[in-house]
């Protein structure tokens, strides 16, 4: 469910290429998807994951 429509922000970390992941807020998750390929699958992340994803991110 799309409960926020305009809601993707690109990391500031993104190059100018477009490649990039962007994240949105959803009421109950949080959706990642591949810039290049919106309209493909999402990854979607309970609220109270992200730290620990981003964590496992930055540690490998």
């Amino acid at each position: 469910m799309n409960n926020f429509p305009n809601a993707w922000r690109k990391s500031t970390h993104s190059g100018h290429q477009g490649d990039c992941v962007e994240v949105a807020p959803r009421i109950a998750h949080l959706a990642i998807r591949d810039s290049k390929r919106p309209a493909q699958a999402q990854l979607r992340l309970p609220h109270h994951a992200w730290p620990d994803f981003l964590a496992s991110l930055r540690h490998g």
